[in-house]
C-alpha cells in the first residue's frame, strides 16, 4: 500500500487526480511529460514605451505560455542606472498588456521589464525595454476667440503667442504681433480679441496678449490701408492687402486657393501652433475658411462664402459677410 501524504515531489495541486489519490514518482513524471502538469507563465515579450509628462506608457506582449493558469496581473520594474537596480511600480492588479507609469522624474532615462502573475507564482522577467525619457511637458497650444484670461498649465516654462487683430470689411488683413515668455504654472495670461467688424468705414479693432507686465498687440486692419501692423513683441507681420475684391491674408498676401480666398502667409511658426490647437490650417474651399484665409466678394463665380478666417479680410462688397476676428494663439513647452 502505498504511503499517505502530499504530493511527491511538488507544491502544487495538478489539475488532474492520482489514481489512488496521491502521486507517485512515475504518475507524476509522466504527467509532467505529458505537457500539461502546472508551471509558471513564461516571460512577456516586446516591452516597448513612450514618454509624456512625468511618465511613461508601456505596452508588450503576453507570454506564450500561462503554464495552465490565467495570468491575473503583471510585475512593473523600473531602473535608472541600466539594470543595476530595480524598482516595482505599485498598481492595482490588471491583466492588460499595458500600463502607465507614473511617478518618475522628468529628463532621467529609465528602461523597463515585466514578469506574469498567475495563482501559481510570478514567472521570469521580461528583456529590458529600450530607454525612455519622460518629457518635462508635453507641448500644448490653445486658440482662443473669447474671454479674457487663461491659466498657464502645470509643467510649462514657455510660452510663445501670437496676437492677431481683426481684418477689415473692405479687403485688408489685421496684424501679427508675437512674443515669448518664460512662464510659471498657475500664472495668468491676459488678452483681449478684436471683434470682426460689421461694416465698411475706417474700423479696426486690435488684439492684445499681457504676461508679467509685458503686452503685445496685433492691430486691426483699417479701410483703404495696407493692412493691419503691429507693437510690443518681439516680432510680428503687417496684415495682407486685399485687391480687386479680394480680401487680404493674414501675414501677407499668399496664394490664392480655387475659389479665390487668400491663404495666409505664416508668421514665426504661428500655423503649426493653430494646427496643435486643433485650428484648421489648409484652405479646403470649404464653408469654414482656414485660419488667417481672406474672403472674397459674393460677386466672384468662383466664392464659396466670402468671410473671411481668423483676422483675414473680406470682399469689398458692402452686403457681403464680415471679415475675420481677431484670435489669440498661445504655444506652451
Amino acid at each position: 500500500m502505498r504511503p499517505r501524504g502530499g504530493i511527491i515531489g511538488a507544491s502544487v495541486t495538478p489539475t488532474q487526480s492520482a489514481a489512488s489519490g496521491i502521486w507517485t514518482p512515475r504518475e507524476a513524471e509522466a504527467y509532467k511529460r505529458s505537457g500539461v502538469w502546472p508551471a509558471l507563465p513564461g516571460a512577456p515579450t516586446g516591452v516597448t514605451g513612450s514618454n509624456s509628462s512625468g511618465s511613461v506608457a508601456l505596452t508588450w506582449t503576453a507570454p506564450a505560455s500561462n503554464g495552465g493558469y490565467e495570468v491575473t496581473d503583471y510585475i512593473v520594474q523600473y531602473s535608472s542606472d541600466s539594470g543595476s537596480n530595480w524598482s516595482t511600480f505599485s498598481h492595482s492588479a490588471s491583466s492588460s498588456a499595458s500600463a502607465t507609469v507614473t511617478g518618475l522624474t522628468s529628463g532621467t532615462s529609465y528602461i523597463f521589464r515585466v514578469a506574469a502573475v498567475t495563482s501559481l507564482g510570478t514567472g521570469p522577467y521580461s528583456s529590458a525595454s529600450s530607454s525612455v525619457t519622460p518629457a518635462s511637458f508635453a507641448a500644448m497650444a490653445v486658440l482662443l476667440t473669447s474671454g479674457t484670461s487663461y491659466t498657464v498649465p502645470s509643467g510649462a516654462t514657455t510660452m510663445k503667442a501670437w496676437a492677431v487683430g481683426a481684418g477689415n470689411i473692405y479687403q485688408n488683413a489685421g496684424g501679427v504681433a508675437y512674443k515669448t515668455w518664460s512662464v510659471s504654472g498657475g500664472a495668468t495670461v491676459g488678452y483681449s480679441t478684436g471683434p470682426a467688424p460689421t461694416t465698411t468705414g475706417s474700423v479696426h479693432t486690435d488684439t492684445t496678449v499681457t504676461y508679467g507686465g509685458v503686452t503685445i498687440r496685433g492691430l486691426g486692419a483699417s479701410a483703404f490701408s495696407a493692412g493691419g501692423s503691429y507693437s510690443g513683441g518681439d516680432g510680428g507681420a503687417n496684415g495682407g492687402a486685399g485687391q480687386n475684391n479680394r480680401g487680404g491674408a493674414v501675414g501677407g498676401n499668399g496664394t490664392t486657393a480655387s475659389c479665390g480666398r487668400v491663404q495666409m502667409t505664416d508668421v514665426s511658426g504661428l500655423k503649426a501652433a493653430v494646427a496643435l490647437a486643433g485650428g484648421k490650417t489648409t484652405e479646403d474651399c470649404g464653408a469654414t475658411p482656414a485660419f488667417g484665409s481672406g474672403g472674397r466678394s459674393k460677386y466672384d463665380p468662383r466664392t464659396i462664402t466670402a468671410n473671411g478666417g481668423y483676422g483675414a479680410g473680406c470682399g469689398t462688397d458692402p452686403n457681403s459677410p464680415v471679415a475675420g476676428a481677431g484670435a489669440v494663439v498661445l504655444y506652451f513647452s
